[in-house]
């Protein structure tokens, strides 16, 4: 019984691995697609940071979110834009108002330069940062790995108690 419930354990934990790189290998291919390798990268300065507070009424528990809405102006060819980038509640739960503020207004003071990215075809749209690099697919294969023995855990499990029974 113990090696059946280490299999399941390990099976979950590869499955868990092999998810996670599927979403981000999604996110590889929208970057491919968007060619954002070949963006230019310049500096914007932040002009603002608002912290909005989102209610859920979708659960008996009443919770809130939050995003963090980034301002921020740059310059392409002599006309300058103005963008805003969008920071939502996955990174900020269990957090105040307040605190999620101060943490971004750390991290993005106003008044600061900040690295964006942008479309050379379309330069309102920009990206906080540089392009990720491509990633390799090491935890993939951990994920295989995971799955491999612990469906061959899962399997072997019966037929182990029963032969040392």
């Amino acid at each position: 019984m113990f090696v059946t419930c280490l299999g399941a354990m390990l099976f979950l934990y590869g499955l868990f691995f092999v998810i996670v790189r599927l979403l981000t290998l999604r996110q590889e291919i929208w970057a491919d697609k968007h060619n954002l390798q070949s963006w230019p990268q310049l500096t914007a300065r932040v002009t603002s940071i608002q912290v909005h507070e989102i209610e859920s009424t979708s659960s008996f528990i009443p919770s809130s979110t939050f995003s963090v809405e980034l301002t921020y102006e740059y310059e392409v060819n002599q006309l300058t834009h103005i963008a805003q980038q969008v920071l939502n509640g996955a990174y900020f739960h269990g957090q105040t108002s307040q605190q999620i503020a101060d943490s971004v207004q750390e991290l993005y003071p106003p008044g600061e330069d900040i690295v964006i990215s942008y479309d050379p075809q379309n330069p309102q749209v920009t990206m906080l940062g540089k392009p990720e690099t491509k990633r390799d697919n090491q935890d993939l294969g951990y994920g295989l790995i995971f799955i491999v023995l612990g469906g061959s855990l899962i399997v072997l499990g019966p037929l182990l108690a029963k032969l040392y029974s």
